[in-house]
This record gives C-alpha cells, sequence and structure tokens, in this order.
C-alpha cells in the first residue's frame, strides 16, 4: 500500500491543478483574441484522471505506482501552471502560447498511458461495479417477481374481465330487445287503428250498396225502352262501383289486421326471448332459441286475414341461414383472435 506521504503529495497536486475550471484556463478576457482551446482535448483528459484519482482508493496501489503517477503528472501540472500565469504582457505571447500548447499533448499522453490502467482496478476495489453488479441482480429479480405478480394478477381478473364482458353483450341484447319489442308494439297498435278505419269504411260503402241496391229495386217509373236501358246501365255501374269499394275497403282491412297480428306475434316473441335466453345455461340451447325466434320473427306465419298466406315463401328461411352464418363467422373471428 502507498505511504501517506505519496498520498498527501498527489492529492496536493490534484487539488492544486482542478482548482481552476478549464474554461477559465483556455480563455481570459486580459489576453484579447489569443485562447488556449487547442489545449482544452488534452485539458480535458487530463482533468479527467485526477477526477478519477481524487475519489477512488489510491492507498490501494504500491509506493512505485504513485511514485510513477506523481512523476508523470509533474510536467504536465508545470505546464497548467504556466497557462495559469500566462499574461499578454510579455515579449512574444502568441509564440509563448503555441510552445505551452505543442508541449501539453505529448505530456498528457505519457500521463495518461502510466496512468489510465490503474483506473479500473481502483474502481472495481472501490466496490462500485460489484456493488452495480449486485443491485443490477436484485433489480432483475425483483423485476421477475413483479412479472409473476403481475401475470398472477391477469389471471386472476381476466374472469372478472369475462364476466364484465358477458354481462355488457346481455345488457346490450336486452336494450335491443326492449326497443325492437316496443316498435313491433307500436307498428301494431298504429295497424289495429288502421283496421278499425277501413272497418267503419266498408260498413258505410256496404250500407251505401245496399240502400242503392233497394232504391234501385222498389223505383220503376214508367220509360221509354231506351231511356230504361239506360237507367238500368247506369245502376249497374253505380252498384258496382259501390260493391268495388266495398271489397277493396275490406281487404284493406283484412291487410291491416294482419299486419297487426304479424308485429303483435313479433312483439310476444321478444319478449319471452330474453326469459328463454337467461334460463338457459347450455350455449347450443341458447342458440337453439335464437334460431327459433328469429323464423317466429322473419318467417311468413298464417294469421287467416288473407289468402295464401300460409307461409310457403322461403324469405324467413333464408334469414334464419344469414344469422346462422353470422353467428358461426362471429364465434370464429373470437376463437382467431384468442
Amino acid at each position: 500500500m502507498a505511504s501517506d506521504a505519496y498520498i498527501k503529495q498527489l492529492m496536493n497536486m490534484i487539488d492544486a491543478c482542478i482548482e481552476k475550471p478549464i474554461d477559465e484556463l483556455v480563455s481570459n478576457p486580459n489576453w484579447g483574441t489569443i485562447n488556449f482551446e487547442e489545449a482544452r482535448p488534452e485539458l480535458e483528459k487530463f482533468f479527467s484522471i485526477l477526477n478519477h484519482l481524487k475519489l477512488l482508493p489510491v492507498d490501494l496501489l504500491p509506493d512505485q505506482a504513485i511514485n510513477t503517477i506523481i512523476e508523470q503528472c509533474k510536467p504536465v501540472f508545470s505546464i497548467v501552471d504556466s497557462i495559469k500565469k500566462f499574461a499578454i504582457e510579455q515579449a512574444n505571447p502568441l509564440e509563448q502560447r503555441n510552445s505551452l500548447v505543442s508541449q501539453l499533448k505529448p505530456t498528457v499522453d505519457s500521463f495518461y498511458t502510466h496512468t489510465h490502467l490503474w483506473i479500473p482496478f481502483l474502481a472495481y476495489q472501490k466496490g462500485d461495479i460489484q456493488r452495480n453488479i449486485q443491485e443490477l441482480n436484485k433489480t432483475v429479480k425483483d423485476s421477475s417477481k413483479l412479472l409473476e405478480n403481475a401475470k398472477g394478477e391477469v389471471k386472476k381478473k381476466q374472469g372478472e374481465i369475462d364476466q364484465i364482458i358477458v354481462a355488457a353483450r346481455e345488457a346490450s341484447a336486452a336494450v335491443g330487445v326492449g326497443h325492437f319489442t316496443a316498435d313491433f308494439k307500436a307498428e301494431a297498435d298504429s295497424q289495429g287503428a288502421n283496421a278499425v278505419t277501413w272497418l267503419k269504411a266498408t260498413a258505410l260503402m256496404a250500407g251505401l250498396t245496399l240502400v242503392a241496391a233497394a232504391g234501385s229495386m222498389f223505383y220503376h217509373p214508367s220509360l221509354e225502352t231506351s231511356q230504361l236501358i239506360q237507367m238500368t246501365s247506369s245502376k249497374l255501374i253505380l252498384l258496382g262501383l259501390l260493391f268495388t269499394a266495398t271489397v277493396w275497403c275490406g281487404k284493406l282491412y283484412k291487410a291491416a289486421k294482419h299486419l297487426e297480428a304479424v308485429n303483435k306475434h313479433r312483439s310476444n316473441a321478444l319478449k319471452t326471448f330474453q326469459a328463454f335466453t337467461n334460463a338457459a345455461n347450455d350455449t347450443s340451447m341458447k342458440d337453439a332459441v335464437l334460431m327459433e325466434t328469429t323464423k317466429s320473427i322473419f318467417a311468413l306465419m298464417p294469421t287467416g286475414y288473407l289468402d295464401g298466406d300460409g307461409g310457403h315463401s322461403d324469405s324467413g328461411v333464408k334469414v334464419i341461414e344469414v344469422v346462422k352464418n353470422v353467428a358461426q363467422t362471429a364465434a370464429a373471428a373470437g376463437k382467431t383472435t384468442a
């Protein structure tokens, strides 16, 4: 280990060198346009080594190593001291500046060559590297624990997230079912009101037809043959128009009643849909309920109000197939994403 005298001598030299910052060394307002900017790289290299030596445990070095460092530092210290004492009021200041700059580079390189190899050893002995490695290992272990805990929390929360998603889907489905149920009910009520109107119109036209027919039956004026033919034709045309209007109003009444029955059936189907799906625990059971509900809504169901409305059209089946295909596609996409 180095003796106290060598250590004290080295520390005094270091303090004397670095007491003045580099910026103040290379430039001085009293020097005018002359400065030592060309010497800045060498000064920074020299000061960097000195700062390391000041902080590191140089007492671990042998006397020979300390003495070598001191001897290599002396010429650099002498040049730095000359820069500190540099004044413009001297003969050939520019030449003096150039001479100091040219001398600084080889002396700093020599000092660096004999000194920098001890820096890693002293830094390791100080414990910075070993402590950093231990702290890094501890950080890695802590990060691994945090990662494992995070994975556990994610798995624990996954069930809750799935339940929230299912609840959100069921809630949105319930809102949609309630919305369409109200729409179908409103449409059924509207068609019911129209049916009442057309029923009244049918009764009125039937009454007018009966009155016209009765009047024609009991009205027998004495007319010539041509006039009688003309009057008979007029009566037939009038009765035909009234009868046609009566039949037309009756058909509109039946159409309105048919639409009322269909929309009321759809509304009732949607009302029971939610109850069935909530009672069914199996996914296949819910799919079956969905298919049957879709069929009851979109298939043409016979109501008895219209001729030939026996539900022979395949449009309802096509809609069911479309719904089935969409459901299968959505399920496949969900599995792929998962």
